[in-house]
């Protein structure tokens, strides 16, 4: 369970392609470090992703940047999310790498 800061902030993820960076998060406002952590990492795990202790690290990197940046970093995942959710895995995998369903 987030909070509502939390999800306010992911909420400010990107969904779509982003033709002109920054997002704006509020004129003059720095979500932080660690806030930006925990909205990163609540995003990742709505979406299913298992983060192992190599990914934590990561996201504590990423973390340190502005919101911003993180932000549009994270959104990929989220819209790769929504891309393989919207033509099924099998067929994003088949069409992607040439593997069917079976791993064929």
């Amino acid at each position: 369970m987030t909070d509502d800061r939390t999800e306010e902030l992911i909420n400010l993820i990107p969904t779509h392609v982003v033709d002109e960076p920054p997002i704006d998060i509020r004129p003059g406002e720095f979500a932080g470090k660690v806030v930006t952590l925990v909205a990163l990492t609540a995003l990742l795990e709505q979406l299913g992703v298992e983060l192992g202790a190599g990914d934590r690290k990561l996201l504590d990197w990423l973390s340190g940047w502005e919101f911003e940046t993180a932000a549009i970093i994270t959104s990929w995942a989220r819209r790769a999310h929504a891309a393989g959710a919207a033509v099924g895995y099998d067929t994003a995998m088949e069409e992607m790498h040439g593997i069917k369903g079976d791993g064929s």
